[in-house]
């Protein structure tokens, strides 16, 4: 390195340093699905607007560090308060990659290696009751529309809203029943737009590998799904040309388990709910964890496997049940 770009180094703000960043991201092939827009909206609405000003050779953990305590307090753009722990670790994976790159790069950078710890909540899960499920399931199979289709498999299969949302009949091998996953569909922020409530709707490969996958189907699934087939390129859940929004399949979920006297509950309540099934039914966890798509199976088993103390009561007998104590 030549001693001007060392002393250009020396006084770079954040921003000019975050905005080669972001060039050097949208080029990463390792970054996929949705994980390169929403790493771009991050950096432009968030870290260019607070750390901006800075020079790069002035941050340090202190400054880090504080800066993502106020976003978890009061960070969302709106003023309404904070950011979600997820938002926020996402922040901190962005600065902590960023520092990495400043340093292989030769930037002026402080030894930035003590980033806070992101405290994670992690909610009580809902799932729908066998009772619930066998309705939804009677109601959905009897009155067969695209939607209706589109419901029932996710409730046989556990997928994501955005994957449902994306699906095309040519997902579908009907012959050897199976249902391929290689997309989803969402809207993400646009950081080239002027308005920060602009959004665009974009179908990209799911976030992680393991998200990419095929599920076999249950035969009497694959039945239905032949009944109402429909040309390679209609979308599953309208049987046309045209997509549905995530936001629009919640909605008519919604009325939908309103309709039929079901407490009302977000559309990923089907995803617990199948995954529960699973492991209540005794499903192999690792097996669960591929039909879901899961990074790994110990996302699996801590969401999902929570046994009952009836379950610790049957483990505790069943390995003292050859141990003799004498009577008292």
């Amino acid at each position: 390195m030549n001693r001007e770009q060392e002393n250009q180094n020396q006084i770079i703000t954040v921003q000019e340093f975050l905005e080669n960043y972001r060039r050097y991201l949208n080029e990463d092939l390792s970054l996929t699905g949705k994980t390169p827009a929403t790493y771009s909206y991050l950096i432009e609405k968030h870290l260019i607007q607070d750390l901006g000003n800075y020079r790069l050779s002035e941050l340090d953990s202190d400054i880090l560090n504080s800066y993502l305590k106020q976003k978890l307090s009061d960070g969302r753009l709106d003023n309404s308060g904070g950011l979600s722990p997820t938002t926020v670790s996402e922040l901190r994976t962005i600065l902590s990659s960023a520092i990495k790159y400043a340093e292989y790069n030769h930037y002026c950078v402080k030894n930035i290696h003590d980033l806070m710890h992101i405290p994670s909540h992690q909610p009580e899960i809902s799932i729908f009751s066998r009772e619930e499920t066998d309705t939804m399931m009677q109601y959905l199979t009897k009155h067969r529309t695209p939607y209706h289709t589109g419901v029932l498999l996710a409730l046989v299969t556990g997928i994501r809203i955005g994957e449902l949302c994306a699906l095309t009949w040519d997902d579908l091998d009907l012959e050897a029943g199976i249902l391929r996953i290689t997309k989803s569909l969402g809207r993400l922020p646009n950081p080239d737009s002027s308005d920060r409530h602009k959004t665009r709707l974009v179908i990209a490969p799911p976030k992680t590998r393991n998200s990419i996958r095929s599920i076999p189907l249950p035969e009497k699934i694959v039945d239905v799904l032949r009944k109402q087939q429909q040309s390679s390129d209609n979308f599953l859940l309208t049987g046309k040309s045209k997509c549905m929004e995530p936001s629009s399949c919640s909605k008519r979920f919604r009325n939908l388990l309103i309709k039929l006297n079901i407490t009302p509950r977000n559309f990923h309540t089907l995803r617990h709910t199948f995954a529960t099934s699973c492991i209540r039914d005794g499903a192999d966890p690792k097996t669960v964890s591929m039909i879901l798509g899961h990074a790994s199976v110990n996302i699996t088993m801590l969401m999902y496997v929570h046994p009952s103390l009836e379950d610790k009561r049957r483990v505790m007998e069943q390995v003292y049940s050859h141990t003799y104590i004498p009577p008292s």
